[in-house]
């Protein structure tokens, strides 16, 4: 036991010495050659003596703590296979005792070094790395980290997850924590390994990742900076959507004969990948790590090189075997977790996978490229999504990820968050393993927003995260031309279908190409279900979302459950549509803005229409009242807004103004029920309602015969039921009116 002096105590001795001969001086000038110097050679020879016993005690301390690590009645020789952890040890290790089971762990002679030696350059060295105290390590992730240990070696680390002495002492026994003075610390890797972020001196510990997503039409990108651990679990519930996508092929069975399912990545490879490009990274470089995310492929790049070139690591039919010299310790640790390969063999792993999910080259090889650029000090490792492959590949060898959907307006979306969400849970849209769900229909009267809440949503960031190879749009109108929109999907996707015979073969070819692929489509406006049979090309993994004006359409299309009524925006949101459109309202009288809002019956085709007009005679304020009062006055004015924008199906040279828009619906409808929906004005519109038998009187028919007609005109969405009564909406019961002295009824 090695004993020394407390240089602290006899320090504060010598102190106290100079106090008392000066104390002696002062009040006793006669002692000064006797007495005084027997009295300072006494303070002296009292705080030599603490010091000396001090030192004892801290020494005896010292040792007790050691051979706590170490193992009384165990001491084990190890020797580390250089070529599955870097470091060549012939040495006697104690493993610490953890219920009753000594812990064998392949370490270094060096593993009490405060911090990485120099066969380990990969942080700092000794003399430059600050001390990070044991406190400081990060304990809910050693918890989860200890966890996934003990489901592979249960009888080693069962006792280890919940004990926070048998934690420590595994760490120290593994080289990644130490003890000086009684005090326990965290090694370079230690705290690479599970230190806390707040802690880690960013300066020196150059742990800093960008992940990036590029979509192709948006980039989202993100900075992470943690321990590996922390990083670790991070990034794999950011990069857990690209393993989650499957797709079945019919013509390939399992052993079972099931058939055998396929992955736009393995989850494997991406777990190999990430945990080779947080263990294997030289963070001793002040460079940053990149994770992005392509349509088409992953990008892993990190500060250094590997010592195989790309050519070896590609064609090896056996692990490559380096003597790793970044990270030793921490490459062991991931290992005993089972995150990554032991070896050297990650590379291979991550090849025979892509090439067990089909994830292939042309040629045959796996979907992966490496690339070690000497100029920038950085290693890259790219990982090609799986293709579909199918007979009529030829024709089309590159397939295209549109984005077809309409951009929001400039006033965005108001009021229809809810409605948004309800669509989003109907379609499973957070659930990214989901397949084959049924489609939704938005249902509603012409002008009540059910194309810019589908608009709304296909412009989320998350559709295009959910569907990165694109989005499908098609508005359809009362005469579709199907034909067109099949050859315009075919184009969008980088497919020529003009060479197809028929409608039916263009539909069969892109249902093929659709089978395996994550797209989202829109298929607008529908007034006809005879022909949306041709559009309905998506496969397991697409969703669908139908909008309509009538009922019978939404019945067809989807179940009543997945049926969503888009009525009127509610007061408020309509006042801050039109304020949003025309700020300079904000100054008129508020019954005055309310009331046009309540004659528009908070139709937001109208209220768009009426503040895009109102905004453009802002700059007059008078004119801007006059106007506002004829919006409110006069029906002819509010019905003859114009939308500048085309609208599928408006009969050719008609002007496109909201009476045109309201009117496609009841052209529609047989002369007679045109005659009879004109003659309804005479109720006006909610908050006035009639029965069956009134509505009988005005059309001087039968109670059977108005029945039928109002049937008609329900499900065109020009009136709505109401408790065994009937309503309109203002601007219907308006254009009613138009249509009555139109018709001269």
């Amino acid at each position: 036991m090695k004993k020394k002096f407390h240089r602290g105590y006899l320090f504060f001795g010598v102190f106290l010495a100079i106090v008392a001969y000066g104390l002696t001086l002062l009040l006793y000038p006669e002692w000064r050659y006797s007495w005084g110097l027997l009295l300072t050679l006494l303070v002296i020879v009292i705080s030599g003596v603490v010091s000396f016993l001090a030192g004892v005690r801290q020494a005896f301390e010292t040792s007790t703590d050691t051979s706590s690590v170490n193992s009384k009645n165990n001491v084990i020789t190890n020797t580390v296979d250089h070529h599955s952890s870097g470091l060549e040890v012939n040495a006697p290790i104690h493993g610490p005792q953890v219920g009753g089971i000594t812990i064998n762990i392949p370490v270094s002679t060096e593993s009490r070094s405060p911090n990485l030696s120099s066969d380990s350059p990969s942080i700092m060295k000794d003399n430059e790395a600050p001390k990070i105290g044991w406190e400081y390590r990060d304990s809910k992730l050693l918890h989860i980290y200890f966890e996934k240990c003990a489901e592979y070696d249960p009888e080693i680390f069962k006792d280890i997850t919940d004990n926070e002495v048998n934690v420590r002492d595994y760490l120290i026994s593994s080289g990644l924590a130490y003890l000086e003075n009684g005090r326990a610390f965290l090694t370079g890797e230690g705290v690479l390994l599970c230190g806390q972020r707040k802690i880690i001196p960013r300066d020196q510990y150059h742990i800093h990742v960008k992940f990036k997503q590029d979509s192709g039409q948006e980039s989202l990108h993100e900075e992470l900076f943690g321990s590996v651990l922390y990083l670790y679990y991070e990034l794999s519930e950011r990069l857990k959507p690209l393993y989650q996508r499957r797709m079945g092929s019919p013509d390939v069975r399992d052993e079972s004969g099931a058939e055998k399912l396929f992955f736009d990545y393995p989850e494997k490879v991406i777990s190999e990948a990430l945990t080779n490009f947080l263990v294997h990274r030289d963070y001793s470089v002040d460079d940053i790590g990149f994770i992005t995310i392509y349509p088409d492929k992953v990008e892993f790049t990190n500060p250094g090189l590997s010592e195989f070139s790309p050519q070896e690591l590609l064609t090896s039919i056996a692990p490559v075997r380096p003597i790793y010299k970044r990270n030793p310790r921490l490459i062991e640790a991931m290992n005993k977790s089972r995150l990554n390969e032991r070896e050297g063999g990650g590379i291979l792993r991550i090849r025979t996978e892509l090439v067990n999910n089909k994830s292939v080259f042309s040629d045959g090889s796996p979907g992966l490229t490496i690339e070690n650029d000497s100029r920038h000090q950085r290693f890259t490792l790219t990982i090609f999504k799986r293709k579909l492959i199918v007979q009529a590949e030829s024709a089309f060898t590159t397939l295209q990820s549109p984005f077809m959907g309409p951009s929001l307006p400039p006033q965005g979306i108001i009021g229809r968050k809810d409605i948004i969400t309800k669509i989003g849970n109907l379609l499973a849209l957070d659930t990214m393993g989901a397949v084959n769900i049924p489609p939704v229909v938005l249902r509603g009267m012409g002008g009540t927003g059910k194309t810019t809440i589908a608009i709304a949503l296909v412009n989320q960031r998350k559709i295009r995260y959910i569907f990165p190879e694109g989005v499908l749009w098609a508005s359809l109108g009362p005469k579709p031309n199907m034909r067109f929109i099949l050859n315009e999907w075919g184009r969008a996707l980088g497919i020529d279908l003009w060479k197809e015979t028929d409608e039916l073969s263009c539909h069969q070819l892109l249902k093929t190409v659709l089978r395996d692929r994550h797209m989202f489509i829109v298929i607008d406006d529908v007034w006809e279900t005879s022909g949306v049979s041709l559009l309905s090309i998506g496969g397991p993994y697409c969703r669908t979302l139908f909008t309509t004006r009538e009922v019978p359409i939404a019945n067809d299309l989807a179940t009543r459950e997945r049926t969503i009524r888009i009525d009127v925006l509610q007061p408020d949101a309509a006042r801050n549509l039109l304020l949003k459109l025309a700020p300079e309202l904000a100054k008129v009288n508020k019954k005055t803005v309310m009331r046009l809002c309540e004659k528009l019956e908070f139709l937001p085709l109208g209220l768009s229409l009426a503040g895009r007009m109102l905004a453009n005679e802002s700059d007059i304020s008078m004119r801007l009242n006059r106007l506002l009062n004829e919006l409110v006055d006069r029906r002819e004015v509010r019905l003859q807004l114009t939308q500048s924008e085309g609208r599928p199906g408006v009969i050719e040279g008609k002007p496109i103004s909201l009476q045109a828009i309201l009117g496609m619906s009841v052209e529609r409808l047989s002369k007679q029920d045109q005659e009879r929906f004109a003659m309804l004005s005479v109720f006006g519109s909610e908050p006035h309602t009639w029965e069956i038998k009134a509505a009988s009187a005005v059309w001087e028919c039968t109670a059977e015969d108005a029945e039928e007609t109002l049937s008609h005109l329900i499900q065109r969405g020009l009136v709505e039921p109401k408790n065994n009564r009937y309503w309109m909406h203002a601007l219907l019961a308006d254009y009613a009116a138009e249509l009555l002295e139109e018709k001269g009824l």
